[in-house]
């Protein structure tokens, strides 16, 4: 089904605490947290989790934080420039405003998550796993999204040039508000997108249609 489910919000707790990682069961631990400015530096730990916090105008440039779960968390005009996030779990977790150039979430599973506003050439979301997702009104310029799968899933007034959509199963997506003058697709994968006009001529060039104005042509 190509229809959108309601993307639930990051559920956030009354209070905040400071920020600080706790370890625990050998898993460095952030619940509960907010913070506003400043930058957070890399937990030393393999296994990281975060639940329930509130990040505004922080910046995690440069940290490596493969595999971390995140739960219930918004980012807002944060900065998560070249951030190492593949194979990341997200649910329920919001990006608004942030800027998000090089960051890698090639391979991350995500559920109920928003991006809106972001700035995020030149990343890897390669081999994601999506479902209820939404990028909306986003740079994701020469963006990498080989081989996702997207269920449940929109771009919605997106910058899109040059992207990767390779083997990426397109058939219930909309991209006719978004904008792009080159993409890479699987054109047997593009079977159903909704473009459009501009567009879809644009994908008849890559097929090798030629295209004839029949308000030009001479008897």
């Amino acid at each position: 089904m190509s229809t959108q489910k309601m993307i639930k919000k990051p559920r956030l707790p009354r209070s905040f605490h400071p920020v600080t990682f706790e370890l625990a069961y050998g898993e460095w631990v952030l619940e509960n947290a907010h913070q506003d400015g400043g930058h957070i530096l890399e937990a030393d730990a393999k296994k990281r989790r975060i639940e329930r916090c509130s990040f505004s105008k922080v910046s995690f440039a440069e940290n490596r934080w493969a595999g971390v779960d995140v739960q219930d968390v918004v980012f807002d005009q944060c900065d998560l420039s070249n951030l190492q996030l593949h194979e990341a779990v997200m649910h329920s977790v919001h990006f608004i405003n942030c800027k998000m150039t090089g960051i890698d979430l090639s391979g991350a599973t995500l559920r109920h998550v928003t991006f809106e506003g972001c700035v995020a050439p030149l990343s890897s979301f390669g081999f994601i796993n999506t479902k209820d997702v939404r990028f909306q009104r986003c740079d994701l310029t020469q963006t990498e999204f080989f081989e996702s799968t997207f269920v449940r899933t929109s771009i919605g007034e997106c910058l899109l040039d040059e992207a990767n959509f390779s083997q990426v199963d397109l058939g219930a997506m909309n991209l006719s508000n978004s904008s792009f003058e080159r993409l890479t697709v699987t054109l047997d994968k593009l079977v159903g997108c909704t473009v459009s006009s501009e567009q879809a001529i644009g994908f008849a060039k890559m097929i090798g249609l030629r295209l004839s104005d029949e308000n030009n042509e001479t008897n």
